[in-house]
């Protein structure tokens, strides 16, 4: 068996924050064709994060009535696999939710399981219990954008190849098979390191959402001044950015706890 590098692991398919420039004006939803009904200044989603590889991305927005959309989407995929459109945008209008999951998530109509999709949230949630809802939608609904886009988020699939490796190392053990103890030995770790890689993505995800949301809150619901708020804030970013790049955990973890 030998070990094939994921697409997330190459140098192209890390992660670019591309949400921190300065704006002089409202910007579109990346990947996201708004419904008729979100052509108003109250209801269309004004992009605040995007997180891009060069196969997929997320882009987070909010509108002034204290709504989040993310939308994740793939941009194209390796070794010749076809993509098709409803991979890569997400038609507002010909959407259809994912009823048994908690939050709204919503896919494109032609195909559920293999689709770019949205999450659409109050401002009001925190980025933990979202980063918990994403968690279980991964879990419970198969999804393969979901999977290609977020890997630090397939517990499942992490879960069925840890048990593969033990099986095969502990079969190898009983039947003697040193070469077959070897293979296994060095996929399991070729895991731990894939593993260790996922788990600074997922920290660097939350932080990026917390950033986002925070910015949102801060923007919205300011009606005809959310490019003055737009602009002093991107001011303020441009000040901090010498400091540091985003709030450490620890400074995080303070907020929350002042807030509740």
């Amino acid at each position: 068996m030998k070990y094939v590098e994921k697409d997330w692991q190459r140098s192209d398919g890390k992660y670019r924050s591309l949400g921190k420039e300065s704006r002089e004006k409202e910007k579109q939803l990346s990947a996201y064709h708004p419904a008729g009904w979100e052509n108003t200044k109250e209801r269309r989603p004004n992009e605040m994060m995007k997180m891009e590889s060069s196969y997929g991305g997320v882009a987070l927005g909010a509108n002034r009535r204290q709504k989040m959309t993310m939308v994740v989407h793939e941009k194209r995929r390796s070794r010749g696999e076809g993509l098709k459109w409803n991979n890569r945008e997400l038609e507002r209008s010909h959407t259809v939710p994912i009823s048994e999951l908690r939050g709204d998530f919503r896919t494109n109509s032609h195909s559920r399981s293999d689709s770019a999709f949205a999450y659409e949230e109050s401002l009001q949630e925190s980025p933990l219990r979202m980063m918990e809802r994403l968690q279980e939608m991964m879990d419970e609904n198969y999804q393969l954008s979901g999977q290609k886009v977020l890997p630090f988020l397939n517990r499942k699939q992490d879960a069925a190849e840890r048990k593969e490796i033990q099986e095969n190392l502990r079969e190898s053990l009983e039947k003697e098979n040193r070469s077959g103890y070897l293979l296994w030995s060095r996929r399991q770790e070729a895991f731990a390191q894939e593993q260790s890689e996922k788990s600074e993505m997922y920290r660097r995800f939350y932080r990026e959402l917390q950033f986002a949301r925070e910015k949102s809150r801060k923007l919205m619901g300011k009606g005809d001044g959310f490019l003055s708020g737009l602009m002093q804030t991107a001011k303020q970013e441009i000040d901090e950015g010498t400091q540091e790049e985003h709030p450490t955990d620890n400074q995080e973890e303070k907020k929350d706890c002042k807030k509740s």
